[in-house]
């Protein structure tokens, strides 16, 4: 509120969200049925403080996976090895020795997470900010604290497949030139006023795109979908995209309106990718005819994919200029 009257356009956006642009890589995983973690429960207690937090030595790549964390959440310890040291002679061992000493440090917490397994990822440490780097983002921003609130396994297990799809475009766009900049919810988040409404839009993130070098920058509202909700929820979805287009208060953040990226990720119990495959198609055209009932305004496009399609930039899109989905490569320069 500003002077008695209620602002029709609130844009909540973390100071600076994230940008990567160096290369990487995205080695294939293979694990066992048997996943056994050991790691160290305690740590000693330390009193944190602005002081006390300067005074750490920290690296700029310490200071950039605080970053991500403050938009993602959580990243697992095979995440932050892609992410930031893939170049290194042994990446995991590499990630392994560095997380373990900002957490002594507070930097990060870390819990085991279960779930992990049926989405077709190892069993294994998962990382989030710790006091120390909750101060650090609080330090740099202007408007205050920003605390993430506690959350549980199935937010968790949803930001850490959210981080999947983020790691795969980066390490398949960087080999092409392009580079990248996420906004977590809280960024991506708009209120808006339509039809004498206030609106809150919450996607899951704000993702842009940049090629430089041939111009090109695509935005992507992302509705990451782990199977866990009904698909009823999408309604809701269609209604508030239609009218924040409709409204035309996004032009004051875009030149064009982002595509609203849906990426689906299956659950199987029993391991199997290809269950898992089949599981997200079959939901993916759920979700389509949803967003067809609810006769979306047609001036903006729909992206679908699986997330193993997804992390190669590889959609289906639902546009008003075709009756049935097209492919679309995030990546095509053509």
């Amino acid at each position: 509120m500003a002077d008695g009257k209620f602002i029709t356009e609130v844009i909540l956006d973390r100071t600076g969200g994230f940008s990567e642009d160096e290369d990487t890589q995205l080695p294939e995983r293979r694990f066992g049925k048997r996943a056994h973690l050991r790691y160290k429960m305690q740590r000693p207690d330390l009193d944190v403080t602005s002081d006390s937090l300067r005074s750490l030595p920290l690296t700029e790549t310490d200071r950039k996976l605080v970053q991500y964390l403050g938009e993602v959440g959580y990243a697992t310890t095979e995440q932050v090895s892609r992410l930031y040291y893939d170049k290194h002679k042994l990446p995991l061992k590499s990630a392994q020795k560095r997380l373990s000493q900002l957490w002594e440090w507070h930097l990060l917490n870390r819990v085991p997470c279960t779930g992990l397994e049926k989405y077709g990822l190892r069993p294994q440490l998962v990382y989030s900010l710790g006091k120390a780097g909750n101060l650090m983002l609080s330090d740099a921003d202007a408007e205050g604290p920003k605390k993430r609130k506690q959350s549980g396994t199935v937010l968790m297990l949803h930001n850490l497949l959210l981080g999947e799809l983020l790691i795969g475009l980066m390490t398949k766009g960087r080999k092409e030139a392009w580079s990248f900049h996420f906004y977590g919810e809280r960024g991506a988040a708009v209120q808006f006023e339509y039809n004498d409404r206030r609106i809150r839009m919450r996607p899951d993130g704000l993702l842009d795109l940049n090629n430089e070098a041939e111009d090109i920058e695509t935005p992507l509202f992302i509705e990451m979908d782990t199977s866990m909700r009904g698909i009823d929820h999408f309604r809701g979805k269609v209604l508030q995209y239609n009218s924040y287009f409709a409204s035309n208060k996004w032009k004051a953040r875009f030149e064009l309106f982002p595509y609203v990226a849906v990426v689906v990720w299956g659950k199987s119990a029993q391991g199997d990718a290809k269950n898992r495959q089949r599981l997200a198609d079959v939901r993916i055209q759920r979700i389509v005819a949803k967003v067809k009932g609810q006769k979306w305004t047609q001036g903006y496009n729909w992206l679908f994919a699986r997330l193993d399609q997804a992390k190669l930039g590889h959609f289906n899109m639902l546009t008003a200029k075709a009756p049935e989905l097209v492919k679309l490569n995030l990546f095509d320069v053509d």
